[in-house]
């Protein structure tokens, strides 16, 4: 099998693809993309349809990956938008806070992202405590060690 017995399916990957996608030329990016991929692993393939089977697939994978790379840069654009009355100092606050949630919390002790997630939920020190079993002197002590250790953290990356 050559390329040449591949390229005639290229109209029909780009209207697989436009299924998914919401332009045309994502669509013929995916197509295109499908048949690059293919294009060296030729031999692995003993009939056309094998090969239109993984035309059909790859084209469809790219797509739906095209369509959500584009569905978060709109949303990106959003929250962007939403960000132009304010300054440039608090939009370095809210993006430092954003990257404290995302990664710094990650690295707290098990117990102590739970706790984090709870005050993150707006939970006042007496409704952690409801919720956890713990004394509100214990929630207080542990909500004390967590921007601690949150704050070592930004140090620690170079956030300030």
């Amino acid at each position: 099998m050559t390329l040449s017995t591949i390229l005639p399916n290229l109209p029909w990957l780009t209207n697989l693809a436009a299924k998914f996608t919401s332009n045309t030329a994502e669509a013929e990016d995916c197509a295109i993309m499908a048949i690059e991929r293919i294009a060296p692993r030729l031999e692995e393939f003993r009939t056309e349809p094998q090969a239109r089977a993984f035309l059909a697939k790859t084209a469809r994978n790219a797509a739906i990956d095209a369509s959500k790379h584009a569905k978060a840069g709109e949303r990106a654009l959003e929250h962007w938008d939403a960000l132009r009355g304010y300054s440039d100092e608090q939009i370095e606050s809210a993006i430092r806070l954003r990257m404290v949630i995302a990664y710094g919390i990650p690295t707290l002790k098990p117990r102590a992202q739970e706790l984090a997630a709870l005050f993150l939920e707006g939970k006042s020190f007496d409704e952690v405590a409801a919720i956890t079993g713990l004394s509100r002197k214990s929630v207080a002590n542990w909500h004390g060690m967590i921007i601690r250790d949150l704050k070592e953290w930004v140090k620690r990356c170079k956030l300030q």
